[in-house]
């Protein structure tokens, strides 16, 4: 039996009895749905009622862009795995470390669980402040990205994306353990591999705001 509380709060102990194991994707793909289907929720929100609130006839269309941004959110969050357990996988080498891609996949997902916290928590400020979002019935698109902007660095939207940052650190945190016990790497080394790709989002979440 997976314990959640234990994987949140001592990652130590349990990847440590973990990688003892065969590694086996079925829960962290489990996770990782989860994930995805929160992802796809909030992306189907806000996408719909951005379509609504651009008036101009394009209401009738809000929920053909809520499907499309549920699926491409829901996508996302399965490419985004394979590519973070690729990259730990590239560093891992870099360091010299050994570990197989189906470990890194492994501890990646089961990283993901601070994400279903986070993922609610943020989606609930999108749908409350996407109410407020106003966009000018007009066919300027630079009218458009000035309302677009106004929304993307308001006040719920930037404390959204430092709730996603916080949680990301959480993610961060098992991260670190996980590939110190799958790949055989030192402490420092395996705070290297994960915090490399971390200080990149952390850079690419805060750049809208600052841009």
């Amino acid at each position: 039996m997976i314990s959640v509380k234990e994987i949140l709060i001592t990652p130590g102990h349990f990847f440590e009895k973990k990688c003892r194991e065969k590694a086996s994707l079925k829960v962290p793909v489990l996770i990782v749905l989860i994930t995805a289907v929160i992802s796809g929720i909030s992306a189907y929100i806000v996408s719909g009622k951005t379509f609504e609130a651009m008036g101009s006839g394009l209401e009738g269309y809000a929920f053909i862009a809520s499907l499309f941004g549920f699926a491409v959110a829901f996508i996302g969050m399965f490419i985004s795995w394979a590519i973070r357990a690729l990259a730990f996988l590239v560093m891992i080498y870099i360091l010299k470390g050994t570990a197989t891609f189906k470990q890194l996949a492994e501890v990646a997902g089961y990283g993901f669980i601070p994400q279903i916290f986070g993922g609610i928590i943020t989606t609930a400020i999108m749908m409350t402040s996407i109410q407020n979002l106003v966009i000018p019935a007009t066919s300027n698109m630079q009218e458009i990205e000035v309302a677009m902007k106004a929304f993307t660095t308001s006040a719920p939207m930037m404390a959204a994306s430092f709730v996603s940052i916080i949680f990301t650190i959480w993610s961060a945190n098992i991260w670190l353990f996980g590939i110190k016990e799958s790949s055989g790497l030192e402490f420092k080394k395996a705070a290297i591999c994960v915090g490399v790709p971390l200080v990149i989002f952390i850079i690419l979440s805060l750049s809208s705001f600052v841009m």
